[in-house]
């Protein structure tokens, strides 16, 4: 297991920050509340609902089976989390881990969103996990022009996903 932090904002976390303040201002909802709903309701991209966390295959994947965990519960810090939460968080992601054996237990990288230190985000960030499958190798257009090339729809890949939890708890 590797395990980074760093003491700046990656741009591209600064854009995400930046994209869900932008958002509140727009609609006065978090873009990843909004979102959780939205695919839990649609229901064609959820892997997992349960009490505390929605877990989905995001629309735009950029890796096949990709997946988002977010928190029903608004809370931009992770580490503000009470210990009923991260013992729910845990739960949570071990199960959508244990779905991963529908590929064959692939390697993988989890990424925590969450508000940077010393960072006043309550209203406009949420955090989340990010889950990347390491399924195949990053080839010549991906790594000539930075595209994401995705060979699953993230439909089939929360179809699958679901189906092996199905499976798991029958």
């Amino acid at each position: 297991m590797e395990l980074y932090a760093i003491p700046q904002v990656p741009h591209w976390v600064a854009e995400e920050i930046g994209g869900g303040a932008r958002h509140v201002i727009k609609t006065r909802n978090c873009v990843w509340c909004s979102l959780a709903r939205a695919e839990e309701e649609a229901g064609d991209r959820l892997v997992l609902a349960e009490e505390r966390y929605v877990v989905f295959a995001p629309a735009a994947s950029r890796s096949a089976f990709e997946l988002m965990i977010v928190p029903r519960a608004h809370s931009a810090d992770f580490t503000l989390l009470d210990d009923d939460d991260i013992a729910a968080a845990a739960a949570t992601l071990q199960r959508t881990l244990g779905a991963l054996d529908a590929l064959g237990d692939p390697p993988y990288n989890l990424f925590l969103h969450t508000a940077p230190v010393g960072e006043r985000l309550d209203q406009t960030f949420h955090w989340h996990w990010e889950l990347h499958p390491r399924l195949r190798v990053i080839a010549g257009l991906e790594r000539a022009t930075a595209l994401a090339v995705n060979p699953a729809a993230p439909e089939y890949a929360a179809g699958v996903l679901r189906e092996h939890l199905h499976r798991q708890s029958s």
